[in-house]
């Protein structure tokens, strides 16, 4: 073998070695890239949930308000109604 030969052969191997560096260098990022994406999608999904819980927490406040809405408009129904039931025993009895 030459020295030429020789040196081509070093060359090879130092560019081998290089593209392998490179090559480790580029799946490193994008396993970084990867789990980054992924944290994403996991915060989206957790806010997801959230304002979810969120919404239904204030929907059932809601149906909770209304529903004593109801029960005080229907007690005060029924207290005119006795009031006036009693003003009428009342005229009866004159």
């Amino acid at each position: 073998m030459t020295p030429r030969a020789g040196d081509a052969k070093k060359k090879k191997k130092k560019k081998k070695k290089k593209k392998k560096k490179k090559k480790k260098k580029k799946k490193k990022k994008n396993e970084e890239e990867n789990r980054k994406r992924k944290m994403k999608k996991k915060m989206r999904k957790e806010k997801k949930k959230m304002k979810k819980k969120k919404n239904e927490e204030l929907e059932e406040k809601k149906k909770q308000k209304e529903d004593e809405e109801e029960k005080e408009k229907n007690r005060k129904k029924k207290m005119w109604k006795e009031m006036r039931k009693e003003k009428e025993k009342k005229k009866k009895k004159e």
